[in-house]
């Protein structure tokens, strides 16, 4: 009786951990999915919970809804493992006791890809502060799926980064200006250097005439993300004739895309601060040593 009821007290907590944020009820139903324990799910959800599905076949949309009983049901019949929902981000928005989640996501069957979409959930919070799943709707589709991992996006990010430095080595215009935005801007090590992606275009088609526009060799590169996923910005030293400079830019999604395009960059000679008073007097004659 003392085993049980321990264990009863164990899962109890358990469940109510798993309602204590948006972020752990969500996480909890995908473990439990997982698991193919349709109690775990049920204890997460509103008791007057939808699940609806968004269709798009050959130009006609609709709105498919599934009854969360069959839904659970369906979940425990299933081996475990089998269904299996590997989810991304979430973008958590919260207000007062309501919250939605956008949640990218890809589903197997064990390890059989299926399909992949965003789930878009809405949670309400009770008297008891717990948090439940109030209605789940996702979108569905085979191909041009979100990466889902923060390595697997920063793998991807610098694949971008260096095939944009790549391409001016190699003199490469359309890569290099093909990855950045309509508004990029790029700030160069000259104060005179800010430009608009296309007036760099015009004023760096000599450049880029040649072999090699200019050469930056890439040597380390630290990564950053927005809270939802959209936007990503980063620092990096790279190897040049002028020596190791420094360089930072953003990079967002473009919109209903799985697409990065560079927004921002920003190089920067990285000048040791012994060596200021030289650089600052060879930029201005005038300029007096600092006591």
């Amino acid at each position: 009786m003392r085993t049980f009821l321990t264990s009863l007290l164990v899962l109890t907590s358990l469940c109510l951990w798993a309602q204590s944020s948006p972020q752990a009820a969500i996480t909890e139903l995908f473990d439990a999915m997982r698991a193919s324990d349709s109690t775990r799910m049920k204890n997460v959800m509103h008791p007057t919970a939808t699940l609806s599905t968004l269709s798009n076949q050959s130009g006609k949309v609709s709105v498919g809804t599934v009854p969360t009983s069959n839904f659970l049901s369906s979940i425990a019949r299933m081996d475990k493992g089998l269904a299996n929902e590997q989810i991304g981000h979430m973008d958590v928005r919260i207000d007062g006791n309501l919250a939605q989640a956008w949640v990218p996501y890809s589903f197997y069957l064990g390890d059989r890809f299926s399909h992949c979409g965003t789930n878009a959930f809405t949670l309400v919070k009770d008297q008891d502060e717990h948090w439940q799943i109030l209605s789940i709707i996702d979108t569905r589709r085979k191909v041009n799926c979100a990466t889902l991992s923060d390595s697997l996006t920063i793998t991807s990010l610098d694949s971008i980064m260096n095939a944009w430095h790549h391409a001016a080595a190699t003199a490469d215009e359309d890569v290099f200006f093909g990855t950045m935005s309509a508004d990029g801007i790029y700030l160069g090590t000259d104060a005179t250097e800010r430009w608009l992606r296309d007036s760099m275009a015009v004023w760096a088609d000599p450049f880029f005439q040649r072999d090699v526009a200019w050469a930056f060799t890439p040597k380390e590169r630290y990564w950053y993300f927005s809270d939802d996923g959209q936007t990503a910005w980063f620092e990096e030293h790279l190897g040049s004739w002028m020596g190791v400079v420094r360089g930072s830019g953003v990079l967002s999604l473009k919109p209903n895309s799985n697409e990065w395009e560079l927004r921002h960059y920003n190089l920067a000679m990285a000048v040791p601060n012994e060596k200021m008073d030289a650089v600052r007097i060879a930029i201005d004659p005038t300029a007096k040593k600092r006591e």
